[in-house]
């Protein structure tokens, strides 16, 4: 159980990592620095429209990881470029609630985070947050992605005899529990696993695990067959 949960919060992690990579191609390639610096000189909105959009398309459009990626210049927060990723099961409707409900939140959010990278759960949903900036190191845009929590920890029910799970990232709930309520997991958050699973055995027998990534902790709390686990125990069936 222990060896099998490490492997899956581990694989868990390793695609949490690569959407943060993902995100750093916004800065790391010049696309779209170059495009607001022409915009500056020319003022074609039309273009850098494009530039942008295609840019975006090409980078994220396809990642099952990564549901929207929203995009906007600190100068003008109104104007929001986009994508969505029909193979993550996103719609328009994921780029509209963020600009009509959670853009003003995580704006906010962006305006501390400097150079980092800051996970937000708002409204339930899982946003990674990162802004760009010029040689200065001042934000000229915010690059904002909701991310998909189906693939990011389908990973978790590889774990033998998982029966349920729930994860924390901090003190909010990402993925909530088909079977029991939130009162009876937090008391796992308030516990340091030092990144070492841990077996929880009462009335029922649960494994959890802490991460850190990004100054952030994610905590992975599964549920599993105490029946299924006991039959395969020999020597308690003797008894």
């Amino acid at each position: 159980i222990l060896v099998s949960t490490k492997k899956v919060v581990e694989s868990c992690n390793t695609k949490i990592n690569e959407a943060i990579i993902a995100s750093r191609n916004a800065s790391y390639l010049s696309t779209i620095k170059n495009s607001y610096y022409q915009y500056l000189q020319d003022g074609n909105t039309r273009e850098l429209y494009t530039d942008v959009t295609q840019f975006l398309n090409q980078q994220y459009k396809y990642n099952d990881m990564i549901r929207s990626t929203m995009l906007y210049f600190v100068e003008q927060p109104e104007m929001v470029y986009y994508t969505y990723s029909n193979v993550a099961g996103a719609t328009y409707s994921s780029v509209w609630d963020f600009m009509t409900n959670e853009q003003g939140a995580i704006q906010k959010e962006a305006e501390t985070i400097g150079t980092g990278i800051k996970f937000m759960n708002v409204n339930g949903k899982l946003y990674l947050i990162r802004n760009m900036v010029t040689p200065n190191y001042e934000p000229f845009a915010v690059i904002v992605m909701e991310m998909n929590t189906k693939t990011l920890f389908e990973k978790l029910q590889s774990v033998v005899w998982y029966v349920d799970s729930m994860v924390y990232m901090d003190d909010s709930i990402l993925i909530d529990s088909r079977t029991n309520g939130v009162e009876d997991y937090s008391q796992y958050l308030s516990k340091s696993y030092a990144r070492e699973p841990y077996l929880q055995d009462g009335e029922e027998k649960m494994v959890v695990m802490s991460t850190k990534i990004e100054r952030q902790h994610f905590t992975y709390v599964i549920k599993l067959d105490k029946a299924a686990i006991v039959d395969e125990n020999d020597m308690i069936i003797y008894m």
